[in-house]
Formats: C-alpha cells, structure tokens, sequence
C-alpha cells in the first residue's frame, strides 16, 4: 500500500494479528491517513487475499472499483487485493481486518467482483448479526473461544454470504458489469486513433486492473483488440468515404486511424468490412 498523512509528526499506527483457520485477523489501530493500492503496489505483491473490513471507530471511505461509501461504526465492506482501492480516514480510526484466500470466499460468494467497495450495512438484517460476530473476534479473544476455528471461520463466510444477499448477486453483477463495458468502449473510442494503444492504458484510465479489463470484455462476448479495430475502421469508412478527405492517401488514413503499416491497414480494413479501402472510396 501507499500510505499519506498530514500527521507526520505524531504518526502512529498499532497492528495485533491472529489466525482463524485460513482467515487472518489483524486489529488496526493508527492515525489518520489515506491509503491507496496501485498498480505497482499489485505487481509486486507475491500473494493476493480478499479482506472484509469492519470499522469500530470513527468514519471513514472506502472506494474499489467504481464503488465507494462512508463506513459508519459497525459497518463492513469487501476489497480485493488484485485491484486499486482507496481508503481516506480523515480521523483517528480503528479496524478490523479479515483477511481470506481467494479461493475461499469465492467459496461462499461466487460472484463478489460486483461487490467489491460497498457498504455493507451493520445496524439491520444480517449485516448486524455478521458485524455482532466481528466483534467478538479480536486477536487476543481468539485463542480462548470454546469452539472449533474452522466452526468460527465458516460462520463469518455464511454470515458474509447471507449479508451480501447472494440470491441478487447475479442482478447485482450485470448493471456494473455493463456499465464498465460501456466506460471502456467509450476510452478506447476517445484514444483508438493512438497508434499502438495497449490495454494497459485504457486500465490505468478507467483505474481498474488489466485483468478486470479483459474479464469485462468477455463478459460482454469480445475482447480488446476487436473494439479497437472495430473503433478505427468505423473512423477509417467515414475518412475514405468523405469527400473532405479524398486528397489524403489511403496510407495516410490508415495512419490516422492508428494502423500505420498500409498492407496491414488494408488487410484488417478488407477483413471487418468486406471491401478494400480502395473499394470503398470509389465507392465500388
């Protein structure tokens, strides 16, 4: 992580840890800060876990993913490792933190990408039952509780799954799903004309992973190349068939459309369209 703070000078900042079967505890308690996970922060991370975060102090906010809230005392939210996120305690704060294999929570939430960032309410419903149990599980408590840790760890899993209300996870996960498809169709048509733009660009725009990027491409059924030339060959039509434009060569067209190589400008433009560009500005 990458830590900023305007409490330079009496900084603090206290952790205690526990294991619970496969889940981790770890009780933060520090000054205010703000936090953030980058890009490079990910790339060099040997291991990636998902942490459920329970808030037992002041206020703060959370945001992963195109999602974000103001974590109330009691209340949780779900982050994953492998993607940016962005934590601001503007107060002194008190958390705790679940930390669980990926492999195991998706376990018991198959879909939780569509949850990642959310408030997750801990005054009604199930939210309240699984925030009663987090608060019982402080590292030092751990050891001395009568019941098995698998027993204990099992049930903040289903507890979590009853909270997140799995049954609508599938509606949850198609609105956001659609709506960062429709944000990345909208980067690469604002940037397609760059020659040789790279996924990785588009990510670091939209501030999401590559990986999230190429996963929400196949949600929709295509990928990140095919928008890409779908983007310059529709701006490549518009060129060849205007008239405003018949004193530019075909080659220099395919370079303004980001496909500087004329022979592959040709090939590709002959392959999504049917025709050559020749052909379709002779209108043949």
């Amino acid at each position: 992580m990458h830590v900023t703070s305007s409490r330079k000078e009496d900084f603090r900042a206290h952790l205690e840890a526990a294991r619970l079967d496969l889940l981790t505890l770890n009780d933060v308690s520090a000054t205010a800060q703000h936090v953030y996970r980058r890009h490079v922060d990910i790339s060099r991370s040997g291991q990636n876990y998902y942490y459920l975060l329970y808030n037992h102090g002041s206020p703060w906010t959370v945001h992963q993913m195109g999602s974000g809230g103001r974590l109330l005392s009691g209340d949780m939210t779900l982050v994953d490792s492998r993607e940016r996120y962005e934590f601001n305690f503007p107060d002194d704060f008190s958390v705790l933190s679940v930390q669980a294999p990926v492999s195991w929570l998706e376990n018991w939430l198959p879909h939780p990408e569509a949850l990642l960032g959310r408030r997750i309410d801990g005054q009604q419903g199930w939210g309240l039952s699984l925030g009663t149990l987090l608060r019982q599980l402080s590292p030092n408590a751990v050891g001395a509780l009568p019941l098995p840790d698998k027993l204990l760890a099992d049930q903040v899993g289903a507890l979590l799954c009853l909270a997140l209300q799995p049954e609508s996870v599938a509606q949850q996960r198609v609105k956001p799903a659609q709506d960062l498809a429709a944000g990345i169709g909208d980067a690469i048509r604002a940037r397609c004309t760059e020659p040789g733009l790279v996924a990785a660009a588009i990510a670091d725009d939209l501030a999401i992973s590559v990986r999230t990027l190429h996963r929400t491409l196949a949600m929709q059924g295509t990928t990140f190349a095919e928008m890409l030339i779908a983007e310059r060959i529709v701006i490549a039509q518009r060129l060849l068939s205007s008239p405003a434009f018949k004193n530019l060569s075909i080659s220099e067209i395919g370079y303004r459309v980001g496909l500087a190589d004329p022979s592959h400008f040709t090939r590709v433009y002959k392959r999504v369209t049917g025709q050559t560009p020749k052909q379709t500005r002779t209108g043949s």
